[in-house]
């Protein structure tokens, strides 16, 4: 380490060269965070999609350089990633001597006691908060979903059991909630909760300007009020509840979409169709830059999650971009949205539709909850303090070790 620079090892399943995601946003923007302060970033993860090879890439002048390990699945700990994780550390670590570890989840598992550097571990999500098997989703699969994730009910276990592993021996570990925090503490009540840091995560477009917003919807071809929602579609991220509730109402001056591709996609299109829903469209999968003008055109996004989420980060996007959010109430929304758009009882399509009504009756509000929404972004969720704050905890910890 020279003049407190750092050689950062992030260690993650999964980044944005295979997918988009939270997880993958959150390593790409705090990879890019170190880099800009002039610290070096080397990123171990799996093989490239159709890819069976070692590959080296890099950004940020080299200040970045991401590993990606042959002979492993593309986004997954199978193959025995930990172990090829931990030689492919050991290979760096031969040529650029490494200060300290950073592994997304479980993923630096086998670090755990290998290493005389701090190992820092970051969680997603804790227990089943985030999994389908809450109990406004279960129940209301089909009889074939049910058996789908009963099947995959074994796997889910012993992920949990190599994050809880990978958590419990690392030196410090980062939640990124006060949600995840308290719900950590509910299901592991003896777990090390003394090393326990909360760091929210960051978003961009903090600086997006609301009078885009017009040209944003002109650029799109959007001439109504525009209603957001977007993601993963699958049961248990709720977009059926909002359907529900959107068929309740008669705006033709408003426009629900629907943004993201998944599974239950084509039972959406039925049920919308068989309804005759109208001012409803489903866009489907969108390049990056086209999916957040949508963020930016909207006057509204919603968020009917059944899961319990331990963030909410399109929550937060969309709050970046000036928009104002109605989201269910548990998990870690509340905390995300604060006073920057409504809360709904999860799961209950009439109390949504009475949401609704509330924001699109009133639109002497929405300038204020714009503004509102842009505040609390740049007070709780910026990058640059996700990553002062995680440098932070990183020099704590270096601290600690050489003081032993």
């Amino acid at each position: 380490m020279k003049s407190g620079k750092l050689n950062i090892c992030i260690v993650t399943r999964i980044t944005t060269d295979h997918s988009f995601g939270g997880m993958q946003d959150y390593v790409n923007l705090l990879a890019k965070g170190f880099a800009k302060r002039g610290n070096k970033v080397f990123i171990i993860t799996t093989a490239l999609p159709n890819k069976n090879t070692d590959e080296i890439r890099t950004q940020y002048s080299g200040l970045i350089e991401t590993h990606f390990i042959k002979n492993t699945r593309c986004g997954s700990y199978r193959k025995n990633f930990f172990t090829k994780a931990y030689r492919k550390y050991i290979e760096i670590n031969q040529r650029d001597k490494i200060d300290i570890i950073h592994g997304q989840s479980a993923a630096a598992l086998k670090f755990i006691g290998k290493t005389d550097i701090p190992v820092i571990t970051s969680l997603f999500g804790v227990g089943y908060c985030e999994t389908p098997y809450q109990q406004l989703i279960f129940p209301r699969l089909s009889f074939m979903d049910k058996l789908k994730f009963i099947y995959k009910w074994p796997k889910i276990t012993v992920s949990m059991r190599y994050m809880y592993q990978a958590a419990a021996g690392a030196d410090r570990i980062i939640l990124i909630s006060r949600f995840s925090k308290r719900e950590l503490k509910r299901v592991l009540p003896g777990f090390p909760h003394h090393k326990i840091s909360v760091i929210h995560c960051g978003v961009e477009n903090i600086g997006f300007d609301i009078k885009d917003k017009r040209k944003l919807k002109q650029k799109l071809g959007i001439k109504k009020t525009l209603v957001l929602s977007a993601g993963r579609i699958e049961p248990q991220k709720g977009i059926h509840i909002l359907l529900q509730a959107w068929r309740q109402k008669n705006e033709a001056n408003a426009e629900l979409v629907i943004l993201g591709d998944g599974s239950y996609l084509p039972h959406l299109k039925k049920y919308a169709e068989k309804y005759n829903i109208k001012n409803c469209s489903f866009k489907g999968k969108l390049p990056q830059d086209e999916f957040f003008e949508y963020f930016g055109a909207a006057d509204l996004f919603v968020y009917p999650e059944l899961t319990k989420p331990a963030f909410g980060l399109v929550a937060a996007q969309a709050l970046a971009h000036a928009t104002p959010v109605i989201g269910a109430d548990h998990g870690a929304i509340p905390e995300v949205i604060g006073a920057a758009g409504l809360l709904f009882i999860p799961g209950n399509s009439n109390d949504l539709s009475d949401k609704l009504d509330y924001f699109l009756q009133h639109r002497e509000n929405w300038n204020f909850m714009r503004k509102k929404a842009q505040q609390r972004v740049a007070s709780f969720f910026s990058v640059d303090e996700m990553v002062k704050q995680t440098l932070t905890v990183f020099y704590s910890e270096l601290k600690k070790k050489r003081k032993k």
